[in-house]
């Protein structure tokens, strides 16, 4: 990993349209799949709603003023022990460089009485897959949808780790 110094908090309104204009960078070579729940196509509007969504909280990753990656996570039924992950992304020339896991370390120590957490994930390429499994991810479930395989996937946890 490069040795920037990363800050890892909580986006604020202000970062809407620099967190639009990165997600759009981060999703377009999925820009094809599934146009309903594919970030690609995230407005600015709900971007915004999930800053300000209370049930969740839409991480950021910086380095040097500039957002890098994003998170946008939220309590399944408001439950505390229980969070689905909606969007994770890094921007394409940082990908490979321990950020992202960076960003998960920081979700997991930050929700210690969080017993387990879901993801769902477009199998593009294996580097994807290898990557949720390293975090201790299980694959739970396939569906294919127009020779794409779309992934739900769960890592339960004791002592928020």
């Amino acid at each position: 990993m490069a040795n920037n110094r990363i800050i890892i908090e909580k986006a604020q309104s202000s970062d809407v349209d620099e967190l639009y204009l990165l997600m759009r960078e981060c999703f377009e070579k999925h820009k094809d799949i599934d146009e309903y729940s594919n970030p690609y196509y995230i407005t600015k509007e709900r971007i915004l709603f999930n800053i300000k969504y209370p049930y969740g909280s839409f991480l950021k990753i910086v380095i040097d003023s500039k957002i890098i990656g994003g998170m946008f996570y939220y309590f399944i039924d408001e439950s505390v022990d229980k969070i689905h992950i909606d969007h994770i992304f890094i921007k394409p020339n940082y990908q490979h460089q321990g950020y992202g896991k960076q960003l998960f370390n920081y979700l997991f120590i930050n929700n210690k009485d969080v017993k387990e957490y879901h993801l769902d994930y477009v199998k593009i390429d294996k580097d994807v897959e290898l990557f949720y499994q390293s975090l201790g991810f299980i694959k739970e479930l396939v569906e294919i949808d127009h020779n794409y395989e779309f992934v739900t996937a769960y890592k339960i946890v004791s002592n928020g780790l």
